[in-house]
């Protein structure tokens, strides 16, 4: 079984970051409002009017700096990360002191997954501007994602200090000390972060995880529990707290809740590979083997869930010849050679199944015995055997049973 491990929250964008360097005065022409503007105006509308700034022959130097920073901006808010590092190429080399258009670069570059120009940019927005505590936090963030959590932790130090009511670099700190292994450390933080932004399901469920590795269930469970409350769309909190039910022996609870977990993602891998080892250890091996073949048919190269199936099939085949052998017992123990009808020998094949609750159904004749007495006398056996203990979960396929009944009464 499998935990899911810290989820990373989504990050608001940084819209309030100053664009404009204090030295500059543009005029308030309608493409500087349009370029300029937030989302009351469309992209392409700020496209063309920051376009037409940074080809105007009369803007001064600086003004085409930050028309360029500005649809970079735009650029990257729209996810085309490319075009928005050319743009602030551009932008710094027209004004190399502005630490914005560094900073966006360095956006732009981590959005790409290339984290160390992002950090060399960041690094660079520092040097111009001290104060810019995003930066710190982005810069941390960069660090954090390769995996450099000493370095992550002191720039969220410094970002936590320059803006102390920012949720943001307690909750990623928070994951930083978590990865080390200092889960009191971690859960201080996910505190800061959860009084700063109470409704934040996130931090929930990643204090939760903290509790969780700490050992603590108790506190884990609730975390997770508001979790769920604040946003029921994620499918991780049940799975984590589906983990802990499974490992204090609830296994129903556990299903509900991968069940839960599957309802609101239905290709969530783990939720089937936990859902699958919590019906293993119910004894409901076919239910177990169902899921190790959805979760296959997503990961077909999953050698830990083919080798969790094998493991499966191998259970249930055992379960299933130990509960044959429990109605074989039961069968003879309520018959005897001699029960037929009348003298003779004479031999009849029957078949039933058995049901969840132990009860024997569907009994018939597969192969008369050529005597319609000792047909009847074979089939009342199986009333006789009534109640057969409850199966296993192996399968209603495993559940079928033919017996031979021979029958051999002297006169």
């Amino acid at each position: 079984m499998c935990f899911v491990s810290g989820s990373m929250r989504a990050l608001a964008i940084a819209l309030a970051v100053a664009f404009a360097p204090p030295a500059l005065a543009h005029g308030a022409s309608e493409e500087w409002r349009l370029c300029e503007a937030g989302d009351s105006v469309t992209k392409e509308q700020k496209f063309e009017a920051c376009t037409t700034i940074i080809q105007s022959a009369n803007e001064p130097r600086l003004g085409r700096a930050l028309a360029y920073a500005m649809r970079g901006r735009a650029s990257y808010l729209i996810g085309a990360a490319d075009r928005a590092i050319a743009d602030f190429n551009a932008s710094i080399k027209l004004n190399p002191d502005f630490a914005p258009a560094f900073h966006y670069r360095g956006l732009s570059y981590a959005s790409k997954n290339d984290y160390d120009r992002a950090i060399a940019d960041f690094t660079h927005a520092i040097a111009l501007d001290p104060n810019f505590a995003f930066s710190y936090f982005r810069r941390g963030l960069a660090f954090y994602s390769n995996g450099d959590l000493d370095h992550a932790i002191a720039d969220f130090d410094q970002s936590i200090k320059l803006d102390p009511t920012s949720e943001e670099p307690f909750h990623y700190r928070a994951l930083s000390y978590s990865k080390k292994g200092s889960q009191d450390q971690a859960i201080a933080d996910f505190d800061a972060a959860i009084r700063l932004q109470p409704k934040n399901a996130i931090a929930f469920y990643n204090r939760g995880n903290a509790y969780g590795t700490k050992g603590d269930r108790a506190h884990a469970i609730a975390d997770y529990d508001e979790a769920i409350k604040l946003d029921p769309q994620d499918p991780k909190p049940f799975v984590n707290r589906g983990l802990l039910m499974d490992k204090a022996g609830d296994f129903d609870r556990a299903i509900a809740d991968y069940d839960s977990a599957i309802k609101v993602d239905s290709k969530f891998y783990l939720a089937y590979t936990n859902r699958a080892a919590a019906y293993r250890n119910k004894g409901e091996f076919a239910r177990a083997i169902a899921d190790y073949d959805e979760a296959l048919r997503m990961r077909p190269g999953d050698t830990n869930a083919s080798s969790d199936r094998t493991h499966a099939k191998e259970e249930r085949d055992r379960a299933s010849k130990a509960y044959g052998e429990i109605v074989s017992r039961k069968l003879q123990s309520v018959f005897s050679p001699s029960s037929g009808a009348r003298p003779g020998k004479g031999r009849a094949r029957i078949k039933f199944k058995v049901e969840d609750d132990g009860h024997a159904v569907a009994g018939r004749i597969v192969s008369s015995s050529g005597d319609a007495a000792f047909d009847r006398a074979a089939l009342a056996i199986i009333d006789r055997a009534q109640l057969f203990p409850p199966p296993p979960g192996i399968g209603a396929d495993k559940l079928e049973f033919e017996v031979n009944v021979e029958f051999n009464q002297s006169k």
